[in-house]
């Protein structure tokens, strides 16, 4: 049910608790870029210590 006085939710019609709230980011003073390739570097790391390059070897 829609108690907002307009047809458009706005965040001053959520509870405090749902537009307060924002999880911590810990971006460690990394840019996106760096961060991104953080990921994908742990990525490949996985997928090597992981054993799956032997699989694909394998075939």
């Amino acid at each position: 049910m829609n108690m907002a006085e307009s047809d458009v939710l706005g965040f001053h019609d959520l509870p405090d608790y749902l537009y307060r709230f924002q999880p911590p980011i810990h971006t460690r003073g990394l840019s996106l870029d760096e961060m991104v390739a953080e990921y994908e570097k742990s990525i490949i790391q996985s997928f090597f210590l992981g054993g799956q390059i032997e699989k694909i070897r394998k075939k």
